[in-house]
């Protein structure tokens, strides 16, 4: 039976959510868990998702997977804070997501949501600084991103389902 590990996102309104998920891998560079969807609000769009998450970087992944196990796409959420320990992940949500469909089309998205947070007095100068350098790492690098993931589901033979 897999380790449990609960994925924490905290929201810059102060909400936290909680998800409880299987660790897949865990080492000082990267923390691999896997979030099953059934019966979950994310059912319609995914059947199970595995994250990636290093600390020190200003970015998360989650790879999406349809029931068949096939690709259904990459999200990339822009974060700051991210802390990993063998019993959770943790994370604070700077809003914006970059979305690399199944076909490879990417798509900023939430750039509307940040625009409101910022009028609201929700992001500092320095979360405003690391939105716009990480979106424009997201977008530039993407494919890198991608393959890297791809290169540690190799290496640690990680099955997608």
């Amino acid at each position: 039976m897999p380790q449990l590990i609960t994925e924490i996102k905290r929201h810059l309104d102060g909400r936290v959510q909680r998800f409880s998920c299987d660790l897949l891998h865990q080492d000082g560079d990267v923390t691999i868990i896997r979030f099953h969807a059934t019966g979950t609000h994310y059912a319609s769009r995914m059947h199970h998702s595995d994250g990636f998450f290093w600390p020190g970087r200003n970015y998360l992944m989650y790879q999406l997977f349809t029931a068949g196990n096939q690709v259904a796409g990459y999200r990339f959420d822009v974060c700051k804070d991210v802390r990993c320990s063998p019993d959770a992940v943790e994370f604070t949500d700077l809003l914006l997501d970059v979305v690399v469909s199944g076909q490879g089309t990417v798509e900023v998205q939430d750039e509307d949501e940040v625009d409101a947070a910022h009028a609201a007095g929700q992001l500092t100068p320095t979360d405003l600084a690391v939105i716009i350098q990480t979106r424009a790492i997201l977008v530039d690098e993407v494919g890198s991103i991608i393959n890297e993931v791809q290169g540690l589901r190799r290496r640690l033979t990680l099955t997608p389902g």
